[in-house]
């Protein structure tokens, strides 16, 4: 439910739905209806929330929040800085949290539709951290990038300290990235977090327009949105 899709970090709070959450006091569901949602239905429906399965027609808008891609702290995301004094920082950047990315797909029922949430974890040596990503055009620009260079980092080892037959499997590898986990990083082994803000933003641009509104695309494309 996208009422109570909301974030707390060290230093900030995220909204994700905040415009039907805080100013229409509107949610919309993001798993199947049943028995086991009732209560929770129940007890939002007294603090004042209308529920919605799917978006309404003259909510079709070109720019909804509720769309086939996402990021936590996009446009649409209510952002909230908090009084960090007295807190140790963490050694986490928040791009971890920012620039981790979700997809929205409408979920055809035969007896009501919802929209689904898909994010899936990126694994890759190149990076410290596992970053979610949830359209397939993002995760293959990313792969691309961090793929490289983590056979560069394999490659600069020394050739007895590299992987068995890393090289010549390399395809088979990074198509089945579960296997990625059981690299072992030498020490002094680089990692490219930092860059996955500017990838980000150069993959938006390579579309020709924000990942959140591309160019051209009529509102039916949204594939969130219920037509009749």
């Amino acid at each position: 439910m996208t009422s109570i899709v909301n974030i707390l970090t060290w230093s900030k709070a995220y909204a994700i739905f905040p415009l039907p959450t805080f100013i229409h006091h509107r949610g919309y569901l993001l798993s199947p209806d049943d028995d086991d949602h009732k209560p929770l239905l129940a007890k939002y429906e007294k603090r004042g929330w209308e529920w919605q399965y799917v978006l309404k027609d003259d909510e079709a808008k070109f720019n909804h929040l509720i769309r086939f891609a996402r990021r936590i702290g996009d446009r649409y995301t209510w952002t909230i800085p908090l009084d960090t004094r007295g807190v140790e920082w963490p050694k986490t950047s928040d791009s971890v949290i920012e620039y981790s990315s979700f997809g929205m797909t409408l979920v055809i029922s035969s007896i009501k539709n919802y929209c689904l949430v898909d994010a899936a974890l990126s694994v890759s040596p190149a990076l410290r951290y596992e970053f979610t990503w949830g359209n397939d055009n993002w995760m293959k620009y990313l792969y691309k990038r961090v793929d490289q260079l983590t056979m560069a980092g394999v490659m600069d080892m020394e050739p007895t300290a590299r992987p068995p037959n890393f090289e010549e499997n390399f395809t088979r590898v990074f198509e089945n990235r579960v296997l990625l986990r059981n690299f072992q990083k030498p020490e002094g082994w680089k990692h490219y977090d930092e860059e996955v803000p500017r990838w980000f933003e150069a993959w938006k641009e390579s579309l020709g327009e924000a990942m959140n509104g591309i160019k051209g695309v009529l509102t039916r494309g949204n594939p969130c949105i219920s037509h009749h």
